[in-house]
């Protein structure tokens, strides 16, 4: 079975970011969200996770509704402490998922730097630690990334999109939002978001009574 998404519009802060996005992504697959800043890439995926209102249409998981059991997400530094050290992090997020079963050469460095204060680690370090949670757990098929290459070297860049191809031949579903095209995913499929089209002004009164209801 299938992601897909039907006739998904999307309002975020009562501006009307998108409009009809229709698009199956099939397990195994790994698909790039582009977009102008501000078109809508992030809020697109906080809405995969349920935290923003679809405007309209609707996401399904093999047929039903996503569940978090469904999927990992990094969106930014969520959940980071700087006077915390990664140790601590790594434990506190295996408790919650429960211990690392995957990702074992992405996750070699990062153990090794278990006693620092996130506070004293390098942005590369930080992007590591923050990515390692995707692999706390029991394999989650859909993964949702907003801009995860960003700091990282050449070589962590290689690791990373390695576990995302094992996370593909697992059945597993990747998007992910970025400015960045390295040569391992040179051909993935790309998502690009356009604006919302202009509209005349009987519809943009329709829209803007839309908006409203989500004030």
């Amino acid at each position: 079975m299938s992601l897909v998404l039907e006739g998904v519009s999307l309002v975020r802060g009562g501006r009307l970011l998108f409009k009809e996005l229709s698009c199956t992504l099939a397990p195994g697959t790994l698909t790039l969200l582009q977009g102008k800043n501000g078109q809508g890439k992030t809020s697109l995926l906080e809405a995969l996770m349920g935290l923003i209102p679809l405007k309209q249409g609707r996401v399904t998981w093999q047929g039903r509704a996503l569940s978090p059991e469904d999927f990992r997400a990094v969106i930014g530094e969520d959940g980071l402490k700087g006077s915390v050290d990664v140790k601590s992090h790594l434990h506190l997020w295996q408790s919650v998922y429960g211990a690392s079963s995957h990702g074992v050469n992405f996750l070699e460095e990062t153990r090794a730097l278990h006693d620092k204060p996130v506070a004293s680690l390098s942005a590369g370090q930080r992007q590591r630690l923050n990515l390692s949670r995707l692999f706390c757990g029991k394999h989650a098929p859909l993964w949702f990334l907003d801009e995860p290459l960003t700091h990282l070297d050449a070589r962590t860049k290689a690791l990373f999109l390695d576990a995302c191809a094992d996370h593909q031949a697992q059945g597993g579903v990747v998007i992910m939002a970025t400015h960045e095209t390295p040569s391992q995913i040179f051909e993935a499929p790309v998502i690009t978001l356009m604006p919302a089209q202009t509209l005349c002004p009987t519809t943009l009164r329709q829209e803007l009574q839309d908006v409203a209801l989500f004030a």
